[in-house]
């Protein structure tokens, strides 16, 4: 039974070239378990967040709400780099770091910016970069 849901996930999933195996393992969940999100068995109620922030759009847009598909287009390379597996992690663990991906998820590009120069300057003053 295909659902808006389970086929938004499947193109998403297809679009960054990702198995079902491999978003299985990046959201902590069995390989059937996602199989049945994106068949439209059920519903990824409590992994929603940590799909949204892996394939970089809005829970909103995964369940159907929003029609539109932003537009985000990462170097292959960011795929690859062993921070955002880390930040994915403390994504996984810590509900203030949800909330910090929840919220900038929907930031203006302009918002974005300041908060981007923000946070750099924050880690150059405590020696993070």
């Amino acid at each position: 039974m295909a659902t808006v849901t389970g086929d938004r996930l499947r193109a998403l999933r297809q679009d960054l070239g990702l198995s079902q195996e491999e978003v299985a393992k990046k959201i902590g969940v069995s390989r059937p378990a996602y199989v049945n999100y994106e068949q439209g068995k059920s519903r990824p109620v409590r992994k929603l967040q940590e799909l949204a922030a892996l394939f970089n759009v809005s829970t909103d847009y995964i369940l159907g709400e929003d029609v539109e598909k932003p537009t985000f287009d990462p170097p292959a390379a960011f795929f690859n780099d062993p921070n955002v597996g880390k930040a994915v992690e403390k994504a996984r663990n810590n509900p203030k770091f949800q909330t910090l991906l929840c919220v900038t998820s929907n930031l203006k590009e302009d918002e974005l910016d300041s908060l981007l120069t923000l946070a750099e300057h924050y880690a150059k003053k405590h020696n993070m970069t």
